[in-house]
């Protein structure tokens, strides 16, 4: 019994020490880890490329690291094993916002997954829906239905802005990039589907966005070639 006694007295000691233990150890622990082990340094090394997308350069670039480290970690069996996947390949995006005259996005890019649209393109006015969550396109339900969503960069991923976009009746997706002058590319359909979504840099939807919230009307034309097999 004094043992037990003894011990119970021990981790409530220790228990209280830990709960009490000053805070101000966080910071250089959590700045050992973040700056002084090869966790943290490879993945540096990994994200200094940019953007990995599979078949890319830069995702070739990180596949070959990766292969590398294990093979410095001592394992003998590394290599590279062929398989199967849907692929889609963006040809041309052109985005023209129909002002007099009509003036091209020079930075856009088709989301992921997205299908041609006719040689024409699809032409309708803009409506801002904010950063795309849910309540927001529910607020812009009566404006949405043939046209064009405007959706800021925010916590709601593209796919599911989209989702939004279809319900709602949107005829597509305009997502504004984080980036001031470049776009974040990245799946908007999780199977190929012919609702064009494009992104575009900050910049550009930042200045469209103004315009709507000024009252302006803005068409814009949306056109993509992409193939998917």
């Amino acid at each position: 019994m004094q043992a037990s006694a003894r011990l119970v007295l021990l981790l409530a000691g220790g228990f209280l020490f830990w709960g009490c233990r000053p805070a101000r150890l966080d910071g250089p622990l959590i700045a050992e880890v973040m700056t002084g082990t090869e966790v943290c340094q490879t993945l540096r090394d990994l994200s200094m490329p940019g953007g990995r997308l599979s078949g890319s350069s830069n995702g070739a670039r990180a596949e070959a690291y990766v292969a590398d480290k294990l093979r410095a970690y001592g394992l003998s069996n590394v290599h590279f094993e062929p398989f199967t996947m849907t692929t889609w390949r963006d040809r041309r995006t052109q985005v023209t916002v129909l002002d007099d005259p009509p003036r091209r996005l020079d930075v856009a890019q088709a989301l992921g997954n997205c299908l041609s649209t006719p040689a024409e393109g699809a032409t309708a006015e803009l409506v801002d829906v904010g950063k795309g969550t849910e309540v927001e396109f529910e607020a812009m339900k009566d404006r949405l239905p043939g046209r064009f969503a405007l959706a800021h960069y925010g916590d709601v991923h593209r796919s599911k802005k989209m989702e939004c976009a279809r319900k709602y009746g949107a005829v597509g997706l305009l997502h504004i990039s984080h980036l001031e002058d470049q776009v974040v590319v990245g799946t908007c359909h999780h199977e190929p589907d012919p609702t064009p979504g494009v992104a575009v840099c900050r910049a550009d939807g930042d200045a469209l966005a103004a315009r709507l919230a000024a009252g302006e009307t803005i068409r814009v034309n949306i056109q993509i070639e992409a193939d998917c097999w």
